[in-house]
């Protein structure tokens, strides 16, 4: 369907036309009419898609949408008939698909009814007093285009091929023609503030192992270090020397609401300011600033104050389209008061704002909306507040429905009235002052109850309600059910991240003595399964209805994902709350008073989980070792664990995920790590000339780590070689290593895999070298090889790649020579002196046979001379 509403919307760039309503005539006018026709793909495949593309060379303006009720007949080989009605837009062309089932000869053409022009059709740019080129009251006649003949085959035929996932490192932006990258190129709004809360992130690729692409200073962070000197070092001891910097917990967030919008995070520099405080003490707003860093290269692009002195609340991504124009917008949002002002992420550059926003539960809307639900349940109203119906609405009420600027996007400079931005108002049934609003599921339902979160007082009387959100049936209640407490004096509550499947219908509570679930029906309120029978761990009873992030249950792929305080992951199926399995996050060497490691669910992405550790007030000496983890969300078994490497905040946002990327604050070093696969780069050399068959040589070359974080001047002081590649197993200790400055690993330490080949130059011959493991300290490897022929060769280096690294290859190239003929050896002494006895004993031989041979000479001479005599006598 994109593709038949780019065709007409190209169109209007051509054929715009505004209209002028005038009388009708006195008496009929009649217009000949002259439909057009095109039929792609031709031929085409049984089951493939066709576009059926017409309509006419007439187009129509506001408020005549277009043409109505035109057909599209389409005579099948089989002798039956297939008609398709549509309707055209204002460019008087429209469109329909069809999908032939069997091969053949199809006919079609479009068949254009007579209908009424009721308004005056005139041309955008005709002069003043120009005639209408239709005029209002013109009857358009009955007509039928030309028949094309489609040809269907068995055969499909070719559509685009597409393409694969990514093969090596990728950056943004990604050409919008590579479609397929969409599941990996996820970006982070925060824009969801009060509603259906989840850690559920799709549209991202998961890594697979604890790979550091760069990390950011953000504030003073890590060891303290001593500061009494002198002789007062040996009797007043620096109480505070082996411990660290504030980080945030509690209360004071340093990393809050960090927003990616394509490939680019935004972050506040500063922590927020209390200006209660500060404004009773007659101080002044300090300066704030937002920072953007292109993810994919640790670059920082800008770092500059909003507007006066604000705070980067959330992102927005949103799709307009209209007849005039159809693509995405992306602003970073502050808030002020009532106020919410839009800045250019690419500058920071102010470009409009909204005053009078409604405050309620803000989501987004299908095409990147700013939608508020403002629920008043004391008075029994609902309603629904829209950014992008501010915009129109404005324009419509400046311009009307008919001019140009109702339909663009130019809200640039403007601040808007929010009291236009309203969609609609219902009434809805009235709750008491113990009821308040659960979670909002856009588009769906909101929940509701009278239970309290872990700091109220137990609800004896939990009553559980739904509203109904969903078209055509906005304000409907779609239940009221009291709910027996299944053991006296417990806390129920719905857990503070709001565990809710739309998509399985069911919704989840939790009792906070007993640390167990229950399941309810998202339509019904009825309970559908429950109690939980797996026991999770004690220490969960001060997590499991707390707030956000730490009641933190999530559902995702069928399945409820529960974690807390007590150290303990775990899965049940969503559907019967059957128990599937547990993760206990050991602490190996009880650095944590009470045993496991607390940690909250963090993200579910790409069929795995990933948890760190965080605390509500975590106290300077911070306990060693908090654990990174990655598990597998069918299996929970570990995909990867480094302790020490991060350890998350409670109140300074948690981590988040985009383009495939963790980014995530740590406090032990306050800084913002970003986690992923990196690139690397692979060398490799041998002897250029020299070489002859069979001769070994020295193949020799390294891969490297060159992830943006390497080429920070503190790593590359530590390694002026550069960073090694080594295995996935070994990732964990070497990035301790590498960003921690924790010791070097020794003993199990292995590099990566390279394969080696030879190609020859001019006639493409392929040897297979083999291959070797690199040196995980220096990342060099090392082969020795025997040309086994001649001829100029490329010698090619590829590492394949893993879990932690993008693949990389080099090439150099030898030349192989024959061997040179084989030189005499020179006798040795004994040699020499051998063949002088053997010459000594021989010699009175030699003398003598020479005699002889002269004798026989001397008398064969004579015998021939006496021979001739007798002849003469």
């Amino acid at each position: 369907m994109k593709k038949i509403i780019s065709v007409f919307f190209v169109l209007t760039m051509f054929l715009a036309t505004v209209s002028v309503v005038s009388p009708a005539c006195a008496q009929a006018l009649y217009k000949e009419t002259y439909p057009v026709i095109s039929v792609k793909p031709n031929p085409v495949g049984v089951g493939q898609t066709v576009y059926i593309v017409g309509g006419l060379p007439d187009q129509t303006i506001w408020p005549k949408p277009g043409w109505n009720n035109l057909k599209a007949v389409i005579e099948r080989p089989d002798g039956k008939v297939d008609t398709l009605t549509f309707n055209t837009f204002t460019t008087g062309i429209g469109a329909v698909t069809y999908t032939p089932s069997i091969p053949g000869k199809y006919k079609i053409y479009i068949h254009f009814p007579e209908q009424v022009c009721e308004i005056d059709i005139t041309p955008l740019l005709a002069p003043p007093g120009a005639p209408p080129l239709i005029k209002a009251g013109t009857i358009m006649k009955e007509s039928k285009s030309r028949v094309i003949e489609l040809i269907v085959q068995e055969e499909p035929v070719p559509t685009y091929p597409g393409f694969p996932p990514p093969q090596e490192y990728w950056t943004r932006p990604i050409d919008p023609q590579i479609r397929e990258w969409a599941w990996i190129a996820g970006n982070w709004l925060g824009m969801q503030e009060f509603a259906y809360y989840t850690r559920y992130v799709p549209y991202n690729m998961g890594p697979e192992a604890p790979h550091v692409l760069w990390t950011k200073v953000l504030d003073d962070g890590g060891l303290i270090g001593g500061s009494v000197g002198g002789q007062l070092a040996d009797y007043l001891p620096d109480e505070i020397a082996g411990l660290s910097y504030e980080h945030g917990d509690a209360y004071e967030g340093k990393f809050v609401n960090p927003v990616v919008i394509n490939g680019i995070l935004f972050y506040n520099l500063y922590p927020a300011q209390d200006m209660f405080t500060t404004s009773m003490l007659g101080g002044v707003a300090i300066e704030q600033k937002v920072v953007a860093v292109d993810i994919h290269t640790g670059e920082e692009l800008w770092r500059r104050t909003l507007g006066d002195n604000e705070r980067l609340s959330f992102g927005q991504i949103m799709y307009w389209r209209t007849m005039n124009m159809e693509g995405a917008f992306a602003y970073i949002w502050t808030s002020v008061g009532t106020t919410l002002k839009a800045y250019d992420p690419f500058t920071g550059r102010w470009e409009w704002s909204i005053s009078n926003v409604p405050s309620g539960t803000r989501v987004r809307g299908p095409n990147g909306e700013i939608l508020i639900y403002v629920i008043n349940l004391a008075a029994g109203w609902l309603a629904l507040w829209n950014s992008t119906k501010v915009v129109q609405q404005t324009f419509l009420d400046l311009f009307g429905p008919y001019y140009f600027y109702t339909y663009s996007w130019r809200p640039h400079g403007i601040t808007f009235n929010g009291a236009k931005g309203y969609e609609w108002n219902r009434t809805i049934p009235r709750f008491g002052p113990l009821f308040s609003v659960e979670s909002v599921i856009p588009f769906d339902t909101v929940l509701i109850s009278n239970t309290q979160w872990s700091g109220g007082a137990p609800q004896p009387k939990p009553v559980f309600a739904a509203i109904s959100l969903k078209p055509g049936e906005v304000g409907r209640l779609k239940f009221n059910v009291s709910w027996p407490l299944p053991k006296p004096d417990v806390h129920v509550d719905f857990p503070g991240s709001q565990p809710v499947d739309p998509e399985n219908r069911v919704f989840v509570v939790a009792v906070k003595e007993t640390r167990e679930y229950y399941g309810f029906d998202l339509d019904t309120g009825r309970q559908i399964w429950g109690p939980t029978t797996h026991v999770e761990p004690d220490f969960n009873v001060y997590t499991i209805i707390y707030l956000a992030p730490w009641g933190q249950s999530v559902c995702a792929y069928g399945k409820l994902f529960t974690g807390g305080y007590g150290g303990e992951i775990n899965a049940y199926d969503i559907k019967t709350g059957k128990h599937l399995w547990s993760y206990t996050v050991t602490d190996p060497y009880n650095e944590f008073a009470w045993g496991n490691w607390p940690t909250p669910i963090c993200l579910i992405v790409d069929r795995k989980i990933y948890i760190m550790h965080m605390e509500h007030s975590g106290n300077p000496p911070l306990p060693r070792g908090a654990p990174f983890i990655c598990l597998d969300a069918e299996t929970g078994e570990e995909i990867f664990r480094v302790n020490g490497l991060l350890r998350t905040t409670r109140w300074g946002g948690q981590p988040i995920i985009a383009d495939s990327m963790i980014i995530t604050f740590d406090t032990y070093s306050n800084m913002v790590f970003a986690i992923g696969k990196g690139p690397t780069k692979t060398t490799v050399d041998a002897p250029k000339t020299g070489v002859t068959v069979n001769s070994a040589i020295v193949i020799c070359g390294t891969v490297m780590d060159v992830s943006p974080g390497t080429k920070d001047p503190k790593i590359a002081l530590r390694f002026p070689n550069g960073v090694p590649a080594v295995a996935d197993e070994c990732m964990g200790e070497w990035m301790l290593y590498v960003y921690k400055q924790f010791p070097r690993p020794t003993g199990n330490m292995k590099g990566v895999w390279v394969k080696l080949d030879a190609v020859n130059v001019y006639t493409g011959e392929y040897i297979d070298i083999g291959g070797t493991f690199t040196d995980p300290y220096s990342g060099m490897f090392t082969v020795s090889w025997q040309p086994p022929k001649e001829g100029l060769w490329w010698i090619i280096a590829s590492f394949p790649g893993s879990k932690s690294y993008w693949p990389s290859c080099a090439q150099t190239s030898i030349a192989v020579t024959a061997p040179p003929a084989p030189t005499p050896t020179p006798a040795t002494p004994e040699q020499v002196q051998t063949v002088q006895t053997t010459i000594e004993a021989i010699t009175p031989l030699i003398t003598a046979l020479m005699v002889l041979v002269v004798i026989a000479i001397l008398v064969g001479v004579y015998s021939v001379y006496s021979i001739r005599k007798l002849k003469l006598k």
